[in-house]
């Protein structure tokens, strides 16, 4: 391997940097998913929803309740103050 040393220092030979980097991130990626899938703390534990489950959380979101108004008072009793009472 030290044999190959100054091939590579030479200039005008970066033709293997490339590789060298992209090699470096593939195994980067490889080892994050194998710890993602191997590695407790890092599993995903929650499970896939049903369609079901998600239509209906999406009509939950959608759909606000609506308060109910109350019953309007004719307009007589709204005017009307309230009348002390004489004893």
């Amino acid at each position: 391997m030290l044999h190959l040393l100054p091939l590579l220092a030479g200039t005008g030979s970066a033709w293997w940097v490339l590789p060298v980097i992209l090699g470096f991130f593939i195994l980067l990626v490889g080892a994050i998913i194998l710890v993602k899938r191997h590695v407790k703390a890092f599993k995903n534990e929650e499970k896939p929803k049903s369609k079901e489950e998600i239509a209906q959380e999406e009509l939950d979101r959608l759909l606000v309740p609506i308060e109910e108004q109350p019953e309007e008072k004719p307009e007589e009793e709204e005017e009307k103050p309230e009348e002390p009472e004489e004893k």
